[in-house]
């Protein structure tokens, strides 16, 4: 089963990309499954301003040129609108965020530990720049 949140190297070569993935898993289809449902029964409004209508907040995703090169064959090919399989996907997965299981916990805690062990170390590390920085100003 591949890991939809795997880091992406942003340096690799796009000249080695492929559009091949690896095959999906249960969990993968699963979730897949519950967002094409979603599609399929969606009636709701988008969140773009058309007109009079108040304002409506967009966010923009970044992600790699040949993500986004990918993103767009692929649901092109399924005649999906990518903009509504990326929102279906966040409201698929964002329950999960808000109570996560028992599963799902753990790798949120590692994650959220890493995360702080990585931006202090990154903010010590800019402490001693500064301060080294100081000291040959001096």
């Amino acid at each position: 089963m591949g890991n939809p949140l795997e880091f992406v190297d942003a340096s690799q070569n796009p000249d080695d990309f492929s559009l091949s993935s690896p095959s999906a898993g249960e969990h993968e289809e699963e979730v897949l499954a519950s967002v094409l449902k979603m599609i399929q029964e969606k009636n709701q409004t988008r969140f773009i301003r058309h007109g009079n209508q108040p304002f409506r907040p967009c966010i923009t995703i970044k992600l790699p040129v040949h993500e986004v090169a990918k993103l767009k064959q692929l649901t092109t090919r399924w005649k999906l609108p990518y903009t509504d399989l990326i929102r279906f996907l966040l409201r698929a997965t964002l329950p999960l965020l808000d109570s996560p299981t028992e599963q799902i916990r753990p790798m949120l805690e590692e994650h959220r530990a890493a995360e702080a062990a990585r931006l202090a170390g990154a903010k010590m590390s800019k402490n001693k720049d500064l301060a080294d920085s100081a000291a040959l100003a001096s």
